[in-house]
């Protein structure tokens, strides 16, 4: 239930960039396992390799298409 809530928040984080699941749990204030159920919850999310826009590491990012 919690991803649900969760969805817009996480929506608007990425929104301002790409950046890696560990990264918007950080700033959502949320374990990865909800980010990660709420991602099946946003439309236009994209997943690609490419280097974290918060903590710089090379790794699997997430944005808004």
């Amino acid at each position: 239930m919690n991803n649900i809530i969760d969805a817009p928040q996480i929506a608007a984080i990425i929104d301002k960039g790409a950046l890696c699941g560990a990264c918007i749990a950080r700033r959502a204030g949320v374990p990865r396992q909800r980010v990660d159920r709420a991602f099946n919850r946003i439309s236009g999310i994209t997943a690609d390799l490419g280097r974290c826009d918060d903590c710089l590491k090379q790794t699997v990012v997430h944005r808004l298409a």
